[in-house]
């Protein structure tokens, strides 16, 4: 019974060594997501810009009528069934009650690649000043974000934060902390002139 365990061990440990990759859905364009405008960019910019998106859909409600695209893309490893690293961005376009077209009203993009990782963003967060600092230092700190969005939340429901925010932009970042994964979420909120106004911070530990 050993050897034919033995044998067994081996042959697993072949197997995997031959393992390959396969991607599933449909790769993107990423790196031009800094070039998508807020209230700016239309579906048909983003398409060009990114290529065509994995899903899309039309949503109806008491705010308006949105678009939302879908794109998605990852490395799976063929023998074991796990994704290894992937992607994925959701526009949603938003048509004003004045305006002629949809326009882009919010992204998110999400990786596991490292090289999209915001890495020193635990550390950088704290340079960052209310009533200070501009979005051109934000971006010089800590990159593009992860995400924007149009501030809609006005009159009754908004808070003090809301009344004086017209952009919210998101950063999210992987660390280690006493040897725990641990997200960090950072939201930041601008104003017309582009200094921040709001600065909301989130820490989650993953369990090992």
């Amino acid at each position: 019974m050993k050897r034919l365990s033995l044998h067994y061990i081996l042959l697993s440990v072949l197997l995997l060594s031959c393992a390959s990759t396969n991607q599933i859905g449909r790769d993107f364009n990423h790196h031009s997501i800094s070039s998508l405008a807020l209230g700016t960019t239309t579906p048909q910019q983003a398409i060009a810009l990114l290529g065509k998106p994995n899903t899309t859909q039309s949503i109806s409600n008491n705010d308006g009528e949105f678009d939302v695209f879908n794109f998605s893309n990852a490395n799976v490893e063929i023998w074991l069934g796990t994704i290894q690293d992937a992607r994925s961005l959701e526009l949603v376009f938003y048509q004003p009650p004045d305006a002629p077209k949809k326009v882009l009203d919010s992204y998110f993009f999400f990786s596991s690649y490292q090289p999209d990782q915001h890495d020193t963003l635990i550390t950088d967060i704290d340079e960052i000043k209310k009533g200070l600092t501009t979005q051109n230092a934000v971006l010089s700190l800590l990159g593009e974000p992860n995400g924007k969005s149009l501030n809609h939340v006005k009159g009754s429901r908004a808070s003090a934060d809301d009344l004086i925010v017209d952009e919210y932009w998101t950063y999210i970042s992987w660390a280690k902390e006493d040897k725990q994964p641990v997200q960090m979420l950072v939201q930041l909120g601008f104003d017309t002139l582009g200094i921040v106004r709001a600065i909301t911070k989130s820490k989650k530990t993953a369990p090992l």
